[in-house]
């Protein structure tokens, strides 16, 4: 299982996903469809950290 983090485009409103691994503090995150950077929603962190569980489980 690949951990993902969603976050979304404050711009077109696209939620795009990025590999745990990629995500790194202070890197901005761009949308691929207008180019705007991202932010990490209190929805991506709840879907996160349930994902996050999940793994550990297994």
């Amino acid at each position: 299982m690949t951990l993902q983090i969603r976050y979304e485009c404050p711009e077109c409103h696209q939620t795009l996903s990025l590999n745990f691994q990629d995500f790194a503090p202070g890197k901005r995150q761009i949308c691929v469809t207008c180019q705007t950077p991202g932010r990490i929603t209190k929805t991506g962190l709840e879907q996160f950290t349930q994902d996050l569980r999940q793994y550990f489980q297994a």
